[in-house]
């Protein structure tokens, strides 16, 4: 199963690339052990491969393209609304556990004080821009902890500031940052989502799981509509080993988000350590055609061969 675990750790790193005000990320790890020169090597043997170990896969798993295409729609949970039954009555009763609030929310959205006039505004407004343009980690953190220490109070600036500390495998520092907008008063009445995501994020990153767990259900309370959340929280499961929850959340991920390429592979992950071959295979076969998987070609040609693995290994199986 190492495999399966180097590809789940990637899976989390995959958080990165979702299209959130702040991207996501968590602990950073590599795919495989392997050189940028072996996965190039890789990527090139693929396009050879990619025909042949798809028959392969759809030989194995039966049924011919109209059956394909009818597990890749219950994979991604095609069709289903945004946001599903499951996940509000889930946040509600969260709320409860938590005791949040919803009533008059509007009301206190600014509880930590913020001075939004036009010059606050168009400072931060140049700092984003300014690292959009750059692309420098380091320099990123540099500018947004200058405009934190000027502007203390804006919340904005601290959630960016802790999104590149984690990307910057720092969420002890990312922890600092948010301490003034985790407290037990803004449990109960801010609505912003994202604070409570990046600390259980960052304490994820840490190992503390319980306190993962408590941060990322609060961030769910806010809004129950944010499929990285029930993934952080399937991930959660899956270091506790409890991968039949791990999938209930990543049920309601997939229909929030069909193509989100780390639903799909933390699923296969659970999937295979659950030896339900044929579910990790389609799981698979989903972030194939997800969006993160078609504008990262170097992940392509491994998820690849570990499908033709699965593939071979159930044919041996079958196998008298």
């Amino acid at each position: 199963m190492t495999q399966a675990r180097n590809l789940h750790a990637f899976a989390i790193t995959l958080l990165l690339a979702v299209q959130t005000p702040f991207a996501m990320a968590t602990e950073r790890s590599s795919l495989v052990d392997a050189s940028v020169q072996q996965l190039e090597e890789m990527q090139a043997d693929a396009e050879r491969e990619q025909e042949a170990l798809r028959q392969l896969v759809e030989g194995v798993s039966g049924g011919g393209e109209e059956s394909q295409n009818k597990a890749s729609k219950a994979v991604t949970g095609e069709g289903e609304s945004n946001e599903t039954r499951a996940a509000a009555e889930m946040a509600a009763a969260l709320r409860l556990k938590h005791n949040v609030t919803r009533d008059g929310e509007a009301s206190v959205a600014r509880v930590l004080p913020v001075r939004e006039d036009g010059e606050t505004r168009s400072a931060f407004q140049n700092v984003m821009r300014t690292i959009a343009e750059h692309q420098d980690p380091g320099r990123a953190i540099q500018q947004l902890q200058a405009f934190v220490t000027r502007y203390t109070g804006h919340r904005d600036a601290r959630v960016a500031l802790a999104h590149h500390q984690m990307l910057a495998e720092n969420p002890t520092a990312a922890l600092a940052v948010l301490a003034p907008l985790t407290t037990p008063a803004y449990k109960r009445t801010h609505p912003d989502w994202q604070a409570w995501f990046w600390a259980g994020s960052a304490h994820l990153a840490l190992g503390n799981l319980s306190k993962a767990r408590e941060l990322l259900e609060i961030s769910l309370t806010k809004q129950s509509d944010r499929a990285e959340v029930w993934v952080q929280l399937a991930v959660v499961e899956q270091e506790l080993n409890s991968h039949p929850a791990a999938l209930q959340y990543l049920d309601i991920a997939a229909r929030l988000a069909p193509r989100l390429g780390e639903v799909h592979l933390n699923r296969a992950y659970s999937y295979e350590h659950l030896g339900k071959i044929a579910e990790a295979m389609r799981a698979y076969q989903a972030y194939l055609v997800s969006d993160v998987a078609e504008g990262n070609a170097a992940t392509r040609p491994i998820i690849m061969r570990r499908l033709a693995l699965l593939a071979a290994n159930k044919v041996a199986k079958a196998d008298p």
